[in-house]
């Protein structure tokens, strides 16, 4: 957690709130959104329900910090980066997502690369930032989700592109935010997923929008924050009707926005909540087995969120 004013690590410090701003006298800033670094809980979220989740702090998209992921799995393999910076990896390994140059499964760490301080497990790929910022991919890459301009298999890590400071993706897609804000997609683009405004797949990163602080993806649905606080998402294609669009399934290629004062979002299969800086919970999308948590199984799949609840824990509060 970082303080709102200063940008101190408050977590490094050990502390629940931020004691020099607090003895400076200076109040809490009110104007950007503040969102946790929850290494523990960002992990426990991919193993439960498969999602990913990037978490920037609320810093000018100029100063943004490499969000360190040091331990990530999904599927069958996983990975962690020890205190020197070096990459292990272990797990299934038919694409050759351990990096290690084959294809054989390892059931022991085995050392991938060095100076690396984020790492991602994906679906048969895997992704890495390493200190200078570059981000390297390897695994597989039948629809270029690697984005090495390819659709070739990488049994080890390829240099993909410069200036990273957060990654994320699902099967077939991967999402990277650059120092300066910009978000970037690439991969598997037959159903709208990559937001370019196009069915496309692209083997190499494309440029999508500006002044991104926060991304969540799952499956078929990804959901930002920009970072005036405005939430913004596309391809909510569900296999439901939209009972508010004719019946008509919705296929969102472009990103979409939806709602501003979001300080915190969260994505399932095909339906998305938000909390807003005055503590509500608001959710849309599929409900077919109620979990919106709007007392119903009735789908809301339009652009308007239903709320859920208030008094929701913000990011900044703790226990």
């Amino acid at each position: 957690m970082y303080c709102s004013k200063c940008g101190k690590n408050l977590i490094e410090h050990q502390e629940d709130i931020c004691l020099d701003c607090v003895s400076s006298g200076k109040e809490q800033h009110k104007g950007k959104p503040l969102i946790p670094i929850a290494i523990g809980i960002l992990a426990l979220i991919i193993l439960i329900s498969g999602v990913s989740v990037l978490l920037l702090t609320n810093q000018s998209p100029a100063e943004l910090p490499i969000q360190k992921v040091t331990v990530t799995t999904r599927d069958r393999h996983s990975m962690a980066i020890d205190a020197n910076g070096g990459l292990w990896a272990w797990g299934a390994n038919a694409s050759g997502q351990l990096g290690d140059g084959t294809t054989l499964y390892r059931y022991s760490p085995v050392h991938i690369m060095d100076d690396v301080v984020s790492a991602y497990a994906g679906f048969n790929m895997s992704m890495a930032i390493k200190s200078d910022g570059t981000l390297w991919t390897w695994g597989e890459n039948v629809v270029g989700q690697l984005g090495d301009g390819t659709t070739i298999d990488r049994h080890r890590p390829v240099h993909v592109m410069d200036d990273v400071v957060a990654v994320a993706g699902g099967i077939i897609h991967s999402m990277a935010i650059r120092s300066d804000g910009s978000l970037w997609t690439w991969g598997g683009n037959r159903i709208g997923l990559l937001g370019d405004g196009t069915i496309a797949d692209r083997h190499s990163p494309v440029h999508i929008m500006d002044d991104v602080a926060y991304v969540s993806t799952a499956i078929t649905t990804i959901a930002i924050i920009k970072t005036d606080g405005c939430l913004w998402e596309w391809f909510l294609a569900a296999p439901f009707d939209d009972s508010a669009n004719n019946g008509e399934t919705v296929n969102h290629y472009d990103p979409e926005h939806i709602m501003c004062n979001v300080i915190a979002v969260a994505v399932g299969t095909g339906h998305i909540m938000a909390t807003q800086s005055d503590a509500s919970l608001w959710a849309f999308g599929n409900n077919s087995h109620g979990q919106l948590g709007i007392g119903d199984r009735t789908v809301r799949v339009s652009l308007y969120f239903t709320k859920v609840m208030d008094n929701i824990m913000l990011p900044c509060q703790s226990l």
